[in-house]
């Protein structure tokens, strides 16, 4: 009975192995976009201008939050009743899509423990990073809180004097 014998599995491998590990090439690789916000030459005009527009005045979810605003006030004020079967349904997706914005955006700014625990951190961090402008805040939100008087305790208690 005649055996086989059993290939080196090293055998099967290239003798030559090279690999890139650049972090770069994966974030790169295919898009050629790196970063969160990436203006394509071919889809603009002057990209150097619409990502000076979105890095330095709005994002496009705020002109796009903006635009819908002002379309909602628009549409609202238009007779509805003259709007055919299409134009009604047009406008029923539209709340639609404007309601469900509106219910993601509640949950981001609904008191919930999750929410809490990031705005005090967010304020934590600004007390590291801008005095000023921590007191600042910390002083309107007891105001708004606790009353008027909560933001001024030293005052109350050289008043007290």
């Amino acid at each position: 009975m005649a055996t086989t014998p059993f290939p080196n599995p090293f055998s099967l491998a290239p003798q030559k192995l090279a690999q890139i590990i650049n972090p770069l090439y994966w974030l790169t690789s295919g898009t050629g976009q790196i970063g969160f916000v990436n203006i394509n030459g071919t889809a603009s005009a002057n990209p150097e201008v619409e990502a000076e527009i979105v890095e330095k005045v709005a994002t496009y979810g705020r002109q796009l939050g903006r635009i819908s605003d002002v379309l909602d006030v628009v549409l609202r004020k238009q007779e509805a009743s003259t709007w055919n079967g299409q134009e009604k349904k047009a406008f029923d997706d539209f709340k639609d899509m404007i309601g469900k914005i509106a219910a993601v955006k509640e949950g981001y700014l609904a008191p919930t423990q999750a929410n809490v625990d990031k705005l005090i951190d967010g304020i934590n961090s600004l007390k590291k990073t801008n005095e000023p402008e921590y007191q600042r805040i910390k002083d309107e939100l007891k105001a708004k809180l606790f009353g008027p008087q909560a933001s001024r305790p030293l005052a109350r208690a050289r008043a007290r004097r």
